[in-house]
């Protein structure tokens, strides 16, 4: 099963005003606004004891409701050449959650994690200061994070819909 450790977002109204902005783009797949999300942790295939592990990864976490900061909107591999339209997440939190579970599923690797909300993917590369984004829109702005999820990710023609597997609400 292909799947992904997440923080549901509902995203707020200054990153639903930057996806209205890049809507038109047609080099560009947005995400859903209803399905907006960190990953935490990727997974191309997982068994159905490695699901067990992973919920119960995700239960063991005991954390209270936090905040994320969003900071700027880059891209990935890089802005000036980005497949990938993300806003950059400043949170201790994530990285704290990130290193638990990779301790906890022994999936620790070199590659740093940095927290991001993916807006939308590139169909061809894309310069990220050429989208015209006004770049403070989303600086600063909060939202609160309450629960992380285990999601399969099924991909289709009309992209990737993800179905909760098990879920921990933070207190």
């Amino acid at each position: 099963m292909r799947a992904f450790i997440g923080i549901p977002l509902t995203g707020v109204s200054e990153i639903l005003q930057v996806m209205d902005h890049l809507k038109p783009d047609r080099r560009l797949r947005l995400e859903k606004p209803d399905d907006l999300h960190i990953t935490v942790m990727f997974f191309p295939d997982l068994n159905n004891d490695q699901v067990e592990e992973a919920c119960t990864a995700i239960r063991n976490l005991h954390m209270k409701d936090f905040s994320i900061t969003y900071s700027r909107i880059s891209g990935f591999p890089d802005e000036r050449s980005a497949r990938v339209v993300v806003v950059m997440i400043d949170s201790p939190e994530l990285v704290e959650i990130h290193e638990i579970i990779g301790r906890s599923l022994h999936t620790e690797t070199e590659k740093k994690f940095t927290p991001h909300l993916t807006l939308a993917r590139a169909k061809s590369r894309v310069s990220v200061p050429g989208l015209g984004i006004d770049q403070s829109i989303a600086e600063g702005k909060r939202e609160t994070v309450s629960r992380i999820v285990l999601y399969e990710s099924i991909l289709g023609p009309a992209g990737a819909v993800h179905r909760p597997i098990c879920v921990n609400q933070f207190m």
